[in-house]
């Protein structure tokens, strides 16, 4: 945001000039106002003046460049001109020799042989604006010889501000006024202004629809009929050439300024441009197209906001107008536009077509929707006074659901709390009055402030005692020299919880990722918990907080898929957010993505996927390193975005306590992920709630022993109900069973299929005798035949 000291005397009487700018800029940036730059702008033309031509030739030796001869007043010189509009009869700004540019300095000089004594300028040459069509011709009524500086010559100091996000009140020099004049003990002056109106209404010359009044609260309109388009006077000029805007024509100027006065957008449309006179705001059809007033064709969707008439698109709500309905020399009636529009919207605009305008800038951050009359009212009247015309009666303004100011309470008590010191109660008040926050006495230790809508960013009791302590100034906050640190340690237990899963999950092999917790809707709707809705999100692809940890990790996945990486091995721990019961729930969780390749073809050994037995293996080694001691897995209470044929739910004393498994096609479709993706995921609180104490025990000086048996079962058995019969009926000898074989084929029925378990005995006491581990085996094909009726092979 660009303030210009002169600009900024309009409204706080305060003066700015070298011998103060510097501490000035100091007490800004205290207050939150940071200058990036501070720059001195001093136009004193010295050597310039104003010139009559008298005589115009073409130069004998080139088709560009005309001879003239220029009366300055003291004499009449020759130079040599190439601009195309240069005429006899001409008042122009002449550059004699001795005057300096940026870049040069007048000298006398032979043009192709003819002799030249100076140099008549075009306004971007001078300073006054960037065009360069031609030279500048001035008013006639300025005598030849007049110095250029009692026309043009002006001093002045710009700081280049940098306003938070938050503060969309001081990007206008209303709202940055009054933090100016608090800053300095002055008073703010508000523009006063007389507006007159015809006796026409403006109702019968315009209706307004909108059709989406959550995505544009308010819209109000005025006409001004009989203008005169033309060139704006100097000081409305030099006032945006200031602040590096390009003076246009008087009443897109005047939007201009009342932009930077205000801190409030507007535009300005052709009225006699508009189609049946009716003003629609609706949002874009998909692949319809808008040309802006740059010229540029945009191919738009459904969440962009438009301004239209009865046929077409005017505007892009809050962005930029349009080719079709913008103010020309040719313009005599004008319809003024001042509105609201919500935040995520406007981005959207801007993020789908990459304009960034000091409208949309505005609009972004929060406009107050409570100015509007007197923004509008404003503009109307600069119009008269600068272009004439009259301005219908009436505001016709759509405003069904008024937005309003909001009180919140202030706690004296909690502010000192907070701050670790004291600021005076009337100091207080008096201070957060400066700035308009409407502050009053409600009992010994509490304040009632009334919050205006300009200050949308002010919403809680904690963004009160933030004011309060950015207006008494972070410089005077006192030192104190006893410390108030607790220097015991308060360990976070669930922060070491997940410490030591990324220290045994890294310790597997697997690569740690990192992803913000917001994400595009269309990814949370695969997962089962309620996703959280972002209510300003920065951009539409991060309009909700992350349901699931495996949506980062799919993300992460495809994204390296579609760059043809073939080993992903990856975990991530992180917050997930939901609703449940109406509340909002808040929940760490962590888990695991294997895809890919598993293992490389070598010389002697075959390629090697990732399958449901790697993350099976995963899941098995990280809930053995915290030591669980009952530990089923079954295929039930399978989440519907996992392949419930291939995945299994952690059950530890009766508690599910994790998932692992394949992800249906369903869900890695929505991800455009065509590989198998197989995951293991868990709350770290439910990995909190497991017994992890280690118990240490000499390991057995006797030898294993090692049985197979391989089982006929139906082909919708599953083969881990096989497994807990073993453990079932396998006594205290069984140590561990596996599966290592799978067979479907020709030598059995269709409806079947064949597992191989492999069994390990084991005693800490003594060998196993063969009779011992006969018993033991014939135990546990009895019992798979009595409990499941299976066949032996």
């Amino acid at each position: 945001m660009k303030i210009s000291a002169n600009w900024l005397k309009d409204y706080v009487e305060h003066n700015i000039d070298t011998s103060n700018i510097n501490e000035i800029a100091h007490k800004l940036a205290i207050l939150g106002f940071e200058s990036e730059s501070v720059e001195h702008i001093s136009n004193n033309f010295e050597n310039f003046v104003v010139g009559k031509v008298t005589e115009c030739v073409k130069h004998p030796d080139a088709d560009r460049l005309t001879v003239c001869k220029v009366d300055v007043g003291s004499e009449e010189l020759q130079i040599v001109c190439g601009a195309p509009n240069v005429a006899t009869g001409q008042t122009v700004p002449v550059a004699l020799v001795g005057a300096k540019f940026p870049d040069f300095k007048i000298k006398k000089a032979k043009m192709r042989g003819i002799e030249s004594n100076g140099m008549i300028c075009a306004e971007d040459e001078l300073g006054l604006s960037d065009n360069h069509d031609g030279i500048m011709v001035l008013d006639d009524k300025y005598s030849a010889g007049t110095s250029f500086k009692e026309l043009y010559g002006y001093e002045d100091h710009v700081f280049d501000l940098e306003v938070t996000a938050n503060r969309a009140d001081a990007l206008g020099y209303l709202g940055f006024g009054r933090e100016f004049a608090y800053l300095t003990g002055e008073k703010l002056k508000v523009p006063e202004f007389k507006l007159e109106e015809s006796n026409e209404r403006i109702e019968d010359y315009i209706n307004i629809e909108i059709k989406d009044t959550d995505a544009c609260p308010r819209y109000s309109a005025r006409l001004i009929k009989d203008i005169t388009v033309k060139e704006s006077p100097k000081w409305l000029k030099e006032k945006l050439i200031a602040v590096g805007l390009r003076p246009i024509n008087n009443v897109v100027d005047i939007t201009n300024f009342v932009l930077m006065e205000t801190g409030h957008p507007l535009h300005a449309f052709d009225y006699n441009d508009i189609a049946g006179k009716k003003i629609i705001v609706r949002k874009a059809k998909n692949g319809e197209e808008f040309t802006t007033l740059d010229e540029n064709k945009y191919k738009l969707n459904d969440d962009i906001l438009l301004i239209c008439d009865d046929k077409r698109p005017v505007a892009l709500a809050g962005v930029m107008g349009g080719l079709n309905s913008g103010v020309t020399e040719k313009t005599t009636d004008v319809l003024l536009e001042v509105a609201y529009f919500n935040l995520a919207d406007i981005r959207h605009t801007v993020k789908h077509t990459n304009i960034f305008s000091d409208s949309s800038k505005r609009f972004e951050r929060g406009v107050d929707p409570n100015n509007a009359e007197f923004v509008i009212n404003r503009a109307a009247a600069l119009i008269n006074e600068l272009a004439g015309g009259k301005t219908a009666k009436g505001i016709y303004d759509v405003y069904p659901n008024k937005i309003n100011e909001i009180s919140i309470e202030l706690r004296l008590s909690r502010t000192e709390k907070l701050l670790g010191f004291k600021i005076d109660k009337k100091d207080i008040i008096s201070s957060l009055n400066s700035i308009d926050l409407k502050t009053v006495e409600k009992t010994e230790d509490i304040l009632t402030v009334t919050v205006p809508t300009f200050r949308p960013d002010i919403t809680r009791e904690i963004d009160i005692i933030e004011e309060v302590v950015r207006l008494y100034g972070y410089d005077k906050i006192p030192e104190k020299i006893k410390s108030n640190i607790d220097l015991n340690i308060n360990e976070d237990e669930e922060e070491l919880e997940i410490d030591l899963i990324r220290e045994k999950l890294v310790g597997m092999g697997l690569y740690e990722i990192s992803a913000k917790s917001m994400v595009d809707h269309k990814f949370c709707v695969p997962f089962e918990k309620k996703p959280v809705k972002i209510q300003h999100p920065l951009n539409e692809e991060m309009n909700h907080l992350r349901n699931s940890i495996l949506i980062s990790l799919l993300n992460i996945a495809g994204k390296n898929i579609r760059r043809k990486y073939e080993n992903i091995n990856i975990f991530e721990v992180g917050k997930i957010f939901y609703h449940k019961d109406k509340e909002l729930e808040e929940k760490n969780s962590f888990a695991v993505l294997l895809s890919g390749i598993n293992r490389k073809q070598q010389w002697n050994e075959a390629e090697l996927e990732y399958d449901f037995y790697d993350i099976k293996g995963i899941a098995e080694q990280f809930l053995a390193a915290k030591k669980i001691k009952d530990i089923k897995f079954e295929n039930k209470d399978i989440p519907s975005y996992y392949n419930k044929s291939q995945s299994l739910s952690v059950f530890s004393n009766g508690k599910k306590i994790a998932t692992f498994g394949k992800l249906s096609d369903e869900t890695t479709k929505v991800f455009e992920i065509k590989n198998s993706i197989f995951c293991f995921e868990m709350l770290v609180e439910d990995s909190m709630s497991i017994d992890d104490t280690v118990i240490l025990s000499d390991l057995s000086k006797y030898p294993k022993v090692i049985k197979d048996i391989s089982v006929l079962m139906d082909v919708n058995e599953e083969s881990l109900t096989i497994n807990n019969v073993i453990q079932k009926y396998g006594g205290k000898y069984l140590q561990n069973v596996k599966t290592v074989d799978h067979y479907q084929g020709k030598q059995i029925d269709s409806n079947k299929k064949s597992y191989t378990f492999r069994m390990e005995f084991q005693s800490n006491d003594k060998t196993l005798a063969d009779k011992e581990i006969d018993k033991l085996f014939n135990k546990i094909i009895n019992g798979l035949k009595k409990d499941l009726n299976v066949e032996i092979r």
